[in-house]
């Protein structure tokens, strides 16, 4: 979560390193790599555009007296 283009790119850069290696030690299969790849990609984003200071719908923790749980902000 930062505005800098260039640590954006070494932060992606740097993450393909550990789906390399998977690889490289036949752990895993290309596929199996690119999806994990692109399912932590879309969970970055998903944060990414919930705590945009544009966005009107946010995703915040909340505390109960029982436990804890998940709300849903509306702004409008």
């Amino acid at each position: 979560m930062t505005d800098s283009y260039a640590l954006k790119a070494l932060m992606v850069a740097s993450s393909l390193g550990p789906a390399w290696s998977r690889m490289h030690t036949d752990d895993h299969y290309f596929s199996q790599v690119v999806l994990g790849w692109s399912i932590a990609y879309l969970a970055v984003e998903a944060v990414n555009q919930t705590e945009s200071p544009d966005s009107r719908c946010r995703i915040i923790p909340m505390a109960f007296p029982n436990g804890v749980g998940m709300g849903v902000l509306l702004q409008y």
